[in-house]
């Protein structure tokens, strides 16, 4: 904590905006090494499948992994040449798994990830060709799967999801739990607005927009092709899919049937 203080001070003492900036990037914001004597087994793949040793797993830039009381941890980052940060707490139990796929940039934009994992056997699991995200995903136990080419929103607020509501929900009389750990899934081209909260029980199907600080919960229900708005989130049309392109800049592909 003291040494990150003390780089922090001497940052604001750089005039260069350009020699600050490298500064941060390189002292302040470098990944922290994972903690002496906690055995987190971790694994990243490179484009040819080639396993990588803890140490240049470590040094991948961005990834950032804090464990407090957890083993056995396991990580796969698919090989990309694309800016993304990721940043993990294993917050108790052990076992957990986390699988990113190599995400597909979008403008100039960057991957932010951030995820806390809690008990034992936590999993989450995000497709190939995430285009740009704000995320923050919650786990206690039980599975988040995140399906390819999905947008989650980078607006101020980004995207919510998890898996419990973390606090008990009882019954009066029998004081049993009404609010248990329920997995989450999310479909593969689905696209989640700024602000948009998923909560525990929610299975968003393929091809679908949730409209902006739509809460979905496990009641909420759709087919593929659907545009979901409201708290809790309903359908309200049918029939759609999206494309990453801009309104104004989004030209419709005309195909002729061949003539007869």
């Amino acid at each position: 904590m003291l040494k990150r203080l003390f780089a922090n001070a001497c940052c604001l003492l750089i005039r260069d905006p350009e020699k600050r900036h490298q500064f941060r990037k390189n002292i302040i914001e470098k990944p922290t090494p994972l903690p002496g004597g906690v055995r987190v087994d971790i694994l990243r793949l490179d484009a040819k499948g080639v396993e990588l040793s803890r140490k240049q797993v470590n040094s991948y830039p961005g990834l950032l992994v804090v464990c407090r009381e957890s083993k056995g941890n396991r990580i796969e980052i698919e090989e990309s040449d694309f800016p993304m940060t990721l940043k993990l707490i294993f917050s108790e139990g052990d076992n957990h798994f986390v699988a990113v796929g190599a995400p597909r940039l979008i403008s100039q934009n960057t991957i932010h990830i951030f995820a806390m994992l809690r008990r034992d056997n936590a999993l989450l699991t995000i497709g190939r060709g995430l285009q740009g995200a704000k995320l923050t995903a919650t786990l206690v136990g039980g599975k988040i799967s995140i399906g390819e080419d999905c947008l989650l929103s980078l607006g101020p607020v980004g995207v919510d999801v998890r898996n419990s509501d973390l606090h008990s929900i009882l019954d009066v009389k029998s004081r049993s739990v009404l609010n248990k750990t329920r997995d989450v899934e999310i479909g593969d081209h689905v696209w989640l607005a700024d602000g948009v909260s998923v909560l525990k029980g929610a299975k968003i199907s393929g091809d679908c927009v949730v409209a902006a600080h739509a809460v979905v919960t496990g009641s909420s229900r759709c087919s593929p092709s659907s545009l979901l708005a409201g708290i809790p989130a309903t359908v309200v049309r049918t029939g759609i899919t999206w494309d990453g392109a801009m309104p104004e800049d989004y030209k419709l592909e005309v195909r002729q049937s061949p003539q007869a």
